[in-house]
């Protein structure tokens, strides 16, 4: 199964995903609804949080983030991820410059983000992972960040709707997914 970059420098090219079981990238049509309300991502470095093919940290690039951020800790995935930035860099090798990754969970990364930058999260476990979510909305309010965009499905929307509504917010949906875009500053 492949994807395609929606917009930017690397409109359509094909990114590698796993199997069904590995990993669940963003739908196209959240991909561009959260895309194309920012349209421009110079000024931003992206966080993809569990990042799985990368596909949301390559868009970003893709459309003029300064860097991206890829923090995926299933081994699997790391390498399908490694094999889509290669491409990238293949494509455009003036972004590898731009790309930091890690095989590693998300937590923790607060302590990499620089207060002075303009930042956006992109936070997508597998829904399953309840727990992961708990802990990302625990601590995630007291960043340095501009952005959060959250990535759920119906029950997980539900359960967060009230803190998600505190906040300057805008929702995108397809069908029972949603992404969550909460402004912090």
């Amino acid at each position: 199964m492949a994807i395609r970059v929606l917009g930017g420098d690397l409109k359509g090219m094909s990114l590698k995903v796993g199997s069904a079981s590995m990993m669940r990238p963003t739908s196209v049509m959240l991909r561009r609804k959260a895309f194309d309300s920012l349209q421009c991502l110079e000024g931003y470095d992206f966080w993809d949080l569990c990042a799985g093919s990368g596909s949301m940290g390559i868009e970003a690039l893709s459309r003029g983030a300064n860097k991206s951020y890829f923090l995926e800790k299933q081994p699997k995935n790391f390498m399908i991820l490694k094999a889509n930035l290669k491409e990238c860099f293949q494509r455009l090798p003036e972004l590898e410059e731009k790309v930091s990754t890690s095989k590693r969970s998300f937590l923790g990364f607060d302590k990499l983000l620089e207060k002075e930058k303009r930042n956006i999260l992109f936070f997508d476990p597998p829904y399953t992972e309840r727990a992961l979510y708990e802990s990302f909305f625990q601590k995630v309010f007291q960043l340095p960040v501009e952005q959060i965009w959250v990535e759920m499905e119906k029950s997980l929307f539900t359960e967060y709707q009230s803190k998600i509504e505190s906040f300057n917010h805008k929702i995108y949906h397809q069908s029972d997914k949603f992404i969550c875009k909460l402004y912090l500053k």
